[in-house]
């Protein structure tokens, strides 16, 4: 099942902190302007994945295992963070970076691990 987290906007993604749960989900980051490109800061979460982009007219991605960013070209405004299940025995913690006009801006994102299951 695919759960939405839409973070209310628009924000300025500025020192931006959030946490999700374990389940797969979707992050939202709106901007008040144009967002001009985006790539993400290395984490420890994925110090042994694949990094892939692709780029069209249409969009931009860049996925690794765990995560796809994707930036629909027809609606700058937003970039899309798709995160699947956290599996593993740890928090993942992904920050994207959103460069504009103006300046940059971070996004901290943690997922959190799954709850081990009480005796």
């Amino acid at each position: 099942m695919l759960a939405s987290c839409y973070v209310e906007g628009p924000i300025t993604l500025e020192k931006h902190f959030i946490e999700v749960d374990y389940n797969a989900q979707e992050v939202i980051l709106k901007a008040d302007e144009e967002i001009l490109n985006f790539t993400y800061v290395s984490t420890e979460s994925d110090a042994d994945s694949i990094k892939q982009e692709y780029s069209s007219q249409t969009a931009r991605i860049i996925e690794n295992d765990w995560f796809k960013l994707i930036l629909n070209r027809n609606n700058p405004y937003c970039v899309c963070v798709s995160l699947k299940e956290n599996l593993s025995d740890k928090d993942r913690k992904l920050t994207v970076k959103v460069m504009r006009t103006i300046r940059n801006d971070y996004a901290l994102i943690v997922q959190k691990r799954e709850p081990v299951p009480r005796k």
